[in-house]
Formats: structure tokens, C-alpha cells, sequence
């Protein structure tokens, strides 16, 4: 980019060239700043089980239900290892994966011009599935079947105190700290 000099005359597209830069990093500030504020890192969305409670929360366990049966039924079907089986919602990893398969399902239907969204959710989609089967990623179903169920979900994780974090958070800073980010 060249920047104009007083014997330049200064067009709007030239302003707006020099200032793209400066309105991506504010927008990127501002939607931080909004994502912290509303808590647990980021504002709580209509997929975000963390944070969903009440009637949005239940609507969201139908409408994941409802996929995953349309999913058994056109995906599933034709290998055992392939099939979501009925105890995936005590599998809470399964849940999150899940739910991102099919919201990224919906949102490939949701196209109403030619796209590559649905050759992503095909790329994607097996994928995900053979993660909740795979023994050692843990939290799927990798050992249940249509009648049987075993979860082993017993590691309760322990959140770092906040004390801590902020000192990693500021050796982290300290760390790669440059003379950019002194000069805003």
C-alpha cells in the first residue's frame, strides 16, 4: 500500500485502503471484547451447551435427536461402526460432536445456490463419527453398540485457579512480547 504524500491527492479509495487494516483489528477487538464480557469466553450461542439452559436447551436435545435418527437412517444403516448408538446423549463428548455434525449439516441445506458446503459436511462427517468410536480419543461411544452401553467418562477435570492462569497468562505476554505491541 502506498501511503499519500502532501503532494498526492488523497481519493476516498485511497482513505479506505488505509484504513481497512485499522477497521479489521478494531472489529476484531470489539467482538472479543463483547465474546469476554458475556462470559465463559464467548456469548452463549444456540449450540453452546455450556451455556444453554431452560427451553432453548431442550429444543436443542430434540433437534439433535431428530438429526441423529435421519442421520442413522440415511448414513448409518449400512455398518454397525457407522450407526450413532442409543445411548449417545449419556456420552457428553458425543453430544458436542454431534451437534457440531449437525449444525454443519443444516448449514450446508440451508444453500439456495450451488455451494461446496455439502462436499464438506461429507468430508467431515465420518470422520467425526469414527472419532467417537475410536478407543483412544475417549468420551464416545467407542464400546457401546444398539444394546449395549459403557461409559467411562469418570475423569472429573479440575480447573486451573484463576491465580494461576493469569501468571501463565503474563509469562505467556512476557514471552512474546514484541515492540508492535507497544506501539498501538
Amino acid at each position: 500500500m502506498t501511503i499519500p504524500t502532501s503532494d498526492t491527492v488523497v481519493t476516498n479509495a485511497v482513505l479506505d485502503a488505509a484504513l481497512a487494516p485499522l477497521r479489521n483489528d478494531i472489529g476484531a477487538i470489539t467482538a472479543f471484547l463483547e465474546a469476554r464480557l458475556a462470559g465463559h469466553g464467548g456469548a452463549p450461542g444456540v449450540w453452546q451447551w455450556w451455556t444453554l439452559r431452560g427451553k432453548p436447551r431442550e429444543a436443542l436435545w430434540w433437534a439433535l435427536h431428530e438429526w441423529v435418527q435421519m442421520y442413522n437412517a440415511r448414513y448409518g444403516y449400512a455398518r454397525e461402526e457407522r450407526t450413532i448408538p442409543p445411548c449417545w446423549p449419556q456420552h457428553p463428548v458425543a453430544v458436542e460432536e454431534l451437534t457440531a455434525q449437525m449444525v454443519a449439516w443444516w448449514a450446508a441445506h440451508q444453500a439456495t445456490t450451488p455451494t461446496t458446503a455439502l462436499r464438506e459436511f461429507h468430508e467431515h462427517l465420518y470422520p467425526a463419527i469414527d472419532r467417537l468410536r475410536d478407543p483412544r480419543i475417549g468420551g464416545g461411544f467407542d464400546r457401546c453398540s444398539a444394546t449395549v452401553h459403557q461409559v467411562e467418562n469418570t475423569v472429573v477435570p479440575v480447573a486451573v485457579p484463576e491465580a494461576l492462569f493469569a501468571r501463565y497468562v503474563a509469562v505467556d505476554l512476557a514471552a512474546t512480547h514484541t515492540t508492535e505491541d507497544a506501539n498501538p
